[in-house]
């Protein structure tokens, strides 16, 4: 809340934008598999192709978790940047159910 002025709301758009940008990314922590088309093409897949609204629920679900747990341990209160960002990358890798590379299809 400091770094944004006491502003709820620019703290919401700001832990959004995040939360979006890094489900999004087409980066290489984000790729979840490459498929090998007959005709010999290639795709790269990231898991943004395969997000729901059973994805962004667990996410969320997550990061409340986190939240809690520090509340508990008395480490702050608040739901921060650093557990979404976790709930993202546990909520991803609990998806990787297929062999991330050279899938043909």
């Amino acid at each position: 809340m400091e770094r944004h002025g006491g502003d709820r709301l620019a703290l919401v758009e700001r832990l959004t934008a995040l939360t979006v940008e890094t489900m999004y990314a087409a980066s290489e922590e984000n790729k979840f598999i490459e498929v090998t088309y007959a005709n010999g093409e290639k795709e790269v897949l990231y898991f943004k192709d395969f997000a729901s609204g059973a994805l962004i629920e667990g996410i969320v679900s997550r990061a409340k978790k986190f939240a809690v747990k520090r509340v508990i341990a008395q480490e702050g209160s608040g739901l921060r940047s650093d557990d979404l960002i976790r709930a993202i990358r546990e909520e991803f890798k609990e998806h990787e159910d297929l062999p991330k590379h050279d899938q043909s299809r």
